[in-house]
């Protein structure tokens, strides 16, 4: 990938200097509630942007116009150690796509990762690097995970407790062609004519993020990890604090 090395130092700098000590951030209880929902409102708003469609040369370097054969969990422990209930869950995904490399990123190995794909040797994303390493929030810290992976590595994000139903190859329906499709996301809410209720408003259309497949560098990825880092900063700059808690 061809970054533009002053834009992301800029970046990093402004990120660095913001999250310096200060007291710490006490994000409200609704808010961590319905952050899921906000991610798959943001991810919506992105994609009737344009930005799906709008691939710039700068971003994107896959080659391989198909999806890669990966399935990416995140959980608190790795899955030897899954209780039986959500053991059953995740051989359904194995089990229907047997050629498919699964993988399960853990409270214990998550930050490695991180460090790894965007640190120096990486992404040299340093800015996304302090921002999750001091995010404590664990429900937000998921979340903007699996965006995180996702844009590195590609192939299919599923949450735990979600079941194959069917074969991930049957993901994309035969009148289209593999190498035509970026992402695939299912429609969680689509209630157009709600868009003006005070309360139904935010939430009348939104993607699924429970589940979702992806090519790696996708730009809409990284529009969405930067979108989260922003809102993060925000509510913190708002209650005048940092964003550990």
């Amino acid at each position: 990938m061809n970054w533009d090395t002053k834009r992301y130092a800029d970046a990093t700098k402004r990120y660095t200097d913001y999250f310096s000590p200060k007291p710490e951030v006490t994000v409200p209880k609704q808010i961590k509630r319905t952050f899921p929902a906000l991610a798959a409102i943001i991810l919506l708003l992105l994609f009737l942007s344009g930005s799906f469609s709008n691939v710039n040369s700068r971003f994107w370097s896959s080659t391989d116009p198909r999806f890669p054969r990966k399935i990416w969990q995140i959980w608190k422990v790795g899955s030897l150690d899954f209780q039986i209930k959500d053991l059953e869950v995740a051989r359904s995904w194995i089990q229907k796509n047997p050629t498919y490399r699964y993988e399960v990123l853990t409270d214990d190995n998550d930050m490695a990762y991180v460090e790894r794909e965007y640190g120096p040797d990486g992404l040299n994303r340093l800015d996304i690097v302090h921002v999750y390493k001091n995010l404590n929030l664990k429900i937000i810290k998921a979340d903007l995970l699996r965006y995180m992976v996702m844009y590195v590595e590609g192939g299919l994000y599923t949450d735990i407790d979600v079941e194959a139903v069917r074969p991930i190859s049957k993901f994309i329906p035969e009148r289209y062609n593999e190498r035509d499709v970026d992402m695939v996301v299912g429609v969680e809410i689509d209630e157009p004519l709600f868009a003006d209720h005070p309360v139904l408003g935010p939430k009348c259309q939104s993607f699924v993020q429970w589940t979702f497949m992806c090519k790696p560098r996708l730009p809409v990825m990284m529009r969405l990890i930067e979108t989260i880092m922003a809102w993060l900063k925000q509510v913190a700059e708002e209650q005048g604090v940092t964003i550990a808690a």
